[in-house]
């Protein structure tokens, strides 16, 4: 730290030794388990997906869009239920003893925001064009 860089220096970042090393991520560094991102990672340029700084890549924020419209896609199709309630077989679409999210009973952590404590188990259900699922 404190180290001075000439003017002119080219540097180069080893991206791909950063998103392996395990004095940030882990002895399982190589592995690949998505739950890690869940918490900050220990420096705050260990995950450079997209850079930093003025040269961000210029495809992050078209990535970041893609993502949101494949959720946008999956929620017009699926409904989601807590993985331990299915709706009955008899109920109908304007039944209104089908299971919800909202009945669902979710432990939750308080910090700057607030989430689930243990993650939510659901299940996907497919919207029929009706708008019922099955």
């Amino acid at each position: 730290m404190g180290k001075t860089i000439p003017a002119g220096t080219a540097l180069w970042m080893p991206i791909w030794v950063i998103h392996r090393d395990p004095s940030i991520w882990g002895e399982d560094a190589s592995l690949f388990r998505p739950d890690r991102h869940a918490r900050p990672p220990r420096h705050p340029l260990a995950n450079l997906s997209f850079g930093a700084g003025p040269r961000t890549c210029i495809g992050m924020r078209f990535a970041i869009m893609e993502a949101k419209m494949l959720l946008v896609r999956i929620f017009q199709k699926f409904t989601f239920i807590p993985a331990d309630q299915l709706p009955s077989s008899s109920s109908s679409s304007s039944s209104s003893s089908s299971s919800s999210i909202d009945d669902a009973k979710i432990n939750v952590r308080v910090r700057t925001t607030v989430a689930p404590a243990d993650g939510v188990m659901v299940r996907a259900l497919p919207i029929h064009k009706h708008g019922s699922y099955k």
